[in-house]
């Protein structure tokens, strides 16, 4: 991207995308067996536009930590791409649908491999980094902001697995009456 303010833009319309991903990726781990209605539409086109990002990094210089030189020659880019975060942004994109049919039988369960978009998460920390290094950004303020979305991020997720986790236990009549518990003989 040629565009500093276009990636920037760029970038930061991806951040609240991941946001929408890690709210959504725990009530679907936990709540839902397969991806149906509108919500499997706006995954899927999350997912579109993560691929459409997956194709722009391809193309995006990088500071060489080694020389601080910046690099923007497309085979260097590709290569470190490549070796680095490529596997992983194309396995989290990859439509649930599909996964569905491409995993075994006992792998199936939607929310297991919905989990794994949860790795969308690494963006949200490098603009925490690169917030942090800029002058203008008081310090404070982004660590109070990266500790509440931790906070609420870890909160909601694990809300999420007691949820699913009670709400798949088998239950009886006894255990159903609140009544019956504590009675004096």
């Amino acid at each position: 991207m040629g565009n500093p303010l276009v990636a920037l833009l760029w970038e930061t319309f991806l951040v609240f995308l991941v946001f929408y991903t890690a709210w959504v990726s725990p009530f679907e781990f936990g709540f839902l067996e397969k991806p149906r209605g509108p919500l499997a539409i706006i995954d899927n086109v999350v997912n579109g536009f993560f691929a459409i990002d997956i194709v722009l990094t391809f193309f995006v210089a990088y500071l060489d930590k080694a020389s601080y030189l910046l690099i923007d020659n497309p085979k260097l880019i590709a290569w470190r791409y490549t070796k680095t975060w490529l596997a992983l942004d194309v396995v989290s994109t990859i439509p649930s649908e599909v996964a569905r049919e491409i995993l075994p039988t006992a792998l199936r369960h939607y929310g297991y491999f919905n989990m794994l978009r949860l790795w969308r998460l690494r963006r949200v920390s490098s603009m925490f980094a690169r917030l942090e290094k800029d002058r203008n950004f008081k310090l404070f303020l982004g660590s109070v902001c990266k500790a509440y979305l931790c906070y609420s991020l870890c909160s909601s997720l694990c809300w999420m697995l007691l949820l699913s986790s009670c709400c798949s236990l088998p239950r009886s009549k006894k255990d159903m009456d609140w009544s019956s518990h504590g009675e004096l003989s």
